[in-house]
């Protein structure tokens, strides 16, 4: 989660009436436009893109001095940034993050005006013979991505070697550098990178593969720092239950059979003498295990950075426990905002049978006027699970 003084996050439950969020325009590390006049805004983060976190800002300006024309101005594409800040009533704040703006719409309006010179002797105005064009202000609308984008966009020119054959996170860091900062959590394992490995193409496709080696991913942080963490789950850090205007939980959804894998085929490539290696991991326990009534469905992956046995019976498990989460059931709720949470994060969700447990895979904030509206969030939660209430639930409307 986000860091948040342990009164606000008592405040959650409660009214909203009071929170806002704050935007401020940033130009090669300064500050070149604050308090933005936002009347809307909208943030939405993905669990499973590589850019996270795309939104829309909708900004008036009435004096129309904000109006973007050249590319470095404060709400233009040649490298602007927008920091949006939660305050609550409290006064407390929570940094939301630090997002590129890639895209700017302005919306400029004139009016033809008359200007009355004076009266004459009945009384009646007399205007200037020719009306004068006044400006009636400005509407910009920004689309913003989290910094990743920087990442993202910026493609090998060529190929590229591996300068950090001792470290993944050593050189995910240099891959990153100039770009973004990274900052590893202490729980993340290390491993060494082979030498042979040649980067080509998109970087993020790079990191991704550099980082699944480890079994960890990244988030962006508030701070717009790309926060590595590791892609097991952990202990819940949130309750979604009843506020003052409650939670709701959407139970839709879909299933099909081609999608629930159960074996994962890894192959990786020695280094010494090139030769393939596979890593194998099955469902072993469940009505999905390989030898059951479901039968065998493989899903295969291939990474040449995977240079040793362990390396691709580990990432092998991890592609699997992957596959676990999108065979997972994403549930929709609606609830009370928290600016602290992330995706990745793991929250509890009260149902009317029992509790539901699992990561954050998307999440969004919005507000307008000066205020904030109900948050969305994706639930990943185990099928097996939702099964289980839903019999319940079943049988309680019998």
């Amino acid at each position: 989660m986000r860091p948040m003084d342990a009164y606000d996050v008592d405040s959650l439950p409660g009214s909203r009436s009071g929170d806002r969020v704050v935007a401020e325009a940033w130009y090669d590390g300064a500050l070149v436009a604050g308090d933005l006049p936002v009347v809307s805004w909208r943030l939405d983060w993905d669990r499973s893109r590589q850019v996270q976190c795309q939104g829309q800002v909708q900004i008036v300006d009435a004096d129309g001095v904000l109006d973007p024309w050249a590319v470095d101005d404060p709400l233009n594409v040649g490298g602007a940034t927008v920091r949006l800040t939660w305050v609550f009533a409290s006064g407390g704040e929570v940094a939301l993050g630090e997002y590129r703006i890639t895209q700017s719409s302005p919306a400029q309006q004139y009016v033809m005006k008359r200007i009355v010179t004076g009266y004459d002797d009945q009384g009646l105005p007399i205007y200037e013979d020719e009306g004068r064009w006044l400006r009636a202000g400005v509407q910009v609308t920004l689309n913003i991505d989290d910094l990743t984008w920087n990442v993202k966009t910026a493609d090998f020119l060529g190929p590229e070697t591996v300068q950090h054959t001792s470290s993944v996170l050593a050189e995910v860091d240099r891959l990153c550098e100039d770009l973004i900062d990274i900052d590893p959590r202490e729980d993340v394992q290390d491993a060494s990178v082979p030498s042979a490995i040649t980067y080509e193409g998109d970087r993020m496709d790079a990191i991704g593969s550099l980082l699944r080696s480890i079994d960890a991913e990244g988030r962006m942080t508030g701070d717009g720092v790309m926060e590595i963490i590791p892609s097991a789950e952990g202990d819940p850090v949130w309750v979604a239950a009843g506020g003052e205007e409650g939670v709701l939980i959407d139970f839709g959804r879909t299933y099909s059979a081609g999608d629930l894998v159960n074996t994962v085929v890894v192959e990786g490539r020695r280094e010494d003498d090139d030769r393939p290696l596979i890593g194998v991991a099955r469902e072993t326990t469940g009505p999905l295990r390989t030898d059951g009534p479901h039968g065998l469905v493989p899903a295969y992956r291939q990474a040449d950075i995977l240079n040793t046995q362990v390396k691709v019976d580990r990432a092998a498990e991890t592609h699997l426990r992957e596959v676990a989460a999108a065979r997972s059931i994403v549930l929709p709720v609606t609830c009370l905002p928290h600016p602290g949470l992330q995706v990745s994060d793991v929250v509890r969700v009260v149902t009317p049978e029992g509790d539901l447990v699992g990561p954050v895979q998307s999440m969004s904030l919005s507000g307008s006027d000066g205020a904030v509206h109900p948050m969305s969030i994706g639930v990943s939660v185990p099928m097996e699970a939702v099964q289980n209430i839903g019999v319940a639930l079943r049988g309680s409307t019998a």
